[in-house]
């Protein structure tokens, strides 16, 4: 199950480039198992392949660019 607060993200078809202007959130690696906590200020590239999840902790504010 799929809440709104968190999803999974599966063999991304695509980069996603993101600057976080507020809010907190966990993005874990299912690669590798990292667990990374990012917030306002933090710039985020996700790549192409990027297999993982988004944890929202606190409502996330993002600028963000896919290519």
């Amino acid at each position: 199950m799929t809440r709104a607060d968190a999803w999974p993200v599966v063999n991304r078809p695509d980069t996603e480039f993101t600057y976080i202007l507020s809010g907190r959130a966990n993005l874990t690696d299912d690669a590798s198992g990292e667990v990374v906590e990012i917030g306002a200020g933090d710039l985020v590239i996700l790549p192409p392949g990027w297999t993982g999840r988004w944890d929202v902790i606190e409502p996330v504010r993002k600028v963000y660019a896919i290519y």
